[in-house]
């Protein structure tokens, strides 16, 4: 979005119309690329099923009135990609698309979260109210908030926390979730050990971090970006970590990707990145049988 950030414009306000009729409308408080939704009744679709926008961007403004430039044209949105889908029974999904890009998130984890849920991630991997978000921080910014509705988001400013035990009782969490942390902490095994801790049999823990061969873009520290990275993750080593960190047959990987959604191959590693470049493994705690693995 254009301008969208704190120094400009907190937000911008864009109205759909489609055969002169309002649809949408939106208001984007960030310049992060997220899905949006739109419902657009098949009877309204021309003989040819061509479909026909309207965008209206009344608070657009010009790179001239900030002093980024003298280009005094008006820049609005950048739409990046649209798709299209039939959808069988609208009134059972019109209060999903109308939620899209509603949670506004962590900024590494507001790009993603909209796409999460589209697709049932967090349905199948928060499956209850008791949700830890390890990491979060607003950086002052109130608008932020943890990844759940009731998540709590700890850092290590959170009540009783020292940055190594977290304040809560064994087995008392649905799910653990830490965006671009890990990362940052010296001693990360015994880190996932207590997020295993908290966590209950059957909850999970979900992990992002930057991925090294897209966000770092080159084989070992110091990053280029944040020299506050301690290590560089490919899927490979941040599985190698949580087996390292976890007793065989306590914990099951239920999922691991790397996401290069956007991501633009053409800028060298001179250049910050731009896109997605994030490793996110899921981590399910199970019940530890009686019998050990034979040495």
């Amino acid at each position: 979005m254009a301008h969208t950030h704190g120094k400009a414009l907190e937000s911008q306000n864009v109205t759909i119309f489609h055969g002169g009729r309002v649809i949408s409308e939106w208001n984007i408080p960030d310049k992060w690329y997220r899905l949006k939704g739109l419902l657009i009744p098949f009877s309204a679709l021309s003989t040819d099923e061509h479909i026909e926008l309207d965008i209206e961007i009344p608070d657009a403004e010009s790179p001239k009135k900030f002093g980024g430039s003298d280009d005094d044209r008006k820049l609005g949105i950048g739409i990046n990609r649209i798709w299209v889908g039939n959808i069988n029974d609208p009134a059972n999904v019109s209060s999903t698309l109308n939620i899209i890009g509603s949670r506004y998130v962590g900024t590494e984890s507001r790009k993603t979260w909209d796409h999460k849920h589209l697709t049932g991630f967090w349905k199948s991997y928060i499956t209850g109210p008791k949700v830890l978000d390890v990491g979060f921080s607003s950086y002052g910014d109130p608008r932020v908030v943890p990844i759940m509705e009731d998540a709590i988001g700890v850092d290590i400013d959170y009540p009783g926390y020292d940055g190594k035990y977290l304040p809560f009782g064994d087995c008392s969490q649905d799910a653990v979730y830490s965006s671009h942390c890990l990362e940052h902490i010296p001693d990360h095994l015994g880190i996932i050990q207590d997020w295993h801790r908290v966590t209950k049999v059957g909850g999970h823990i979900i992990i992002a971090v930057p991925s090294r061969d897209l966000f770092e873009r080159r084989r070992r520290p110091p990053s280029s970006w944040n020299t506050e990275h301690l290590r560089m993750y490919t899927c490979a080593s941040l599985l190698a970590e949580i087996e390292a960190a976890l007793a065989p047959n306590t914990f099951k990987i239920r999922h691991l990707s790397e996401n290069d959604d956007l991501f633009d191959y053409n800028l060298n590693p001179t250049m910050p990145p731009y896109g997605n470049y994030e490793i996110t493994a899921v981590i399910e705690k199970i019940e530890a049988p009686e019998w050990r693995l034979v040495e």
